[in-house]
């Protein structure tokens, strides 16, 4: 648990995505609610007086959800990139289809254009 000199909980995000604290949160507090981060700091006064037994057991829970809190970021990372993937893949069949109209539209123009020049019969 963290102590009065341990350094505080960092609060940074990168530019115009969620931050670590808030995606660590946001899976964890499925898991394991005491191990959120505003409840970590808190720990100590919470579990003030346990028996020896009791923290043993209450760590030993934290490391199972730390285990699970692994697999459910790991979960997490597959479905964010699958769908990432398939948001790309509608934006490029998306560009593709207006290039395809644009290109058409050209060639109809092109077709006009041709068919007032020609001679008439």
């Amino acid at each position: 648990m963290p102590t009065k000199t341990d350094p505080p909980i960092p609060q940074g995000k990168a530019e115009g995505y969620p931050s670590a604290q808030w995606l660590y949160d946001e899976l964890m507090q499925h898991i394991e609610p005491d191990l959120l981060t505003d409840q970590i700091a808190h720990a100590d006064e919470k579990y003030a007086g346990e028996s020896d037994e009791d923290r043993a057991a209450r760590y030993e829970r934290y490391t199972i959800a730390f285990m699970a809190f692994e697999d459910a970021l790991v979960g997490f990372e597959e479905r964010l990139r699958d769908d990432v993937t398939m948001w790309r893949m509608e934006m490029e069949a998306y560009v593709r289809a207006v290039n395809a109209n644009e290109e058409q539209a050209k060639m109809q123009s092109i077709e006009q254009a041709l068919d007032d020049t020609a001679p008439q019969k």
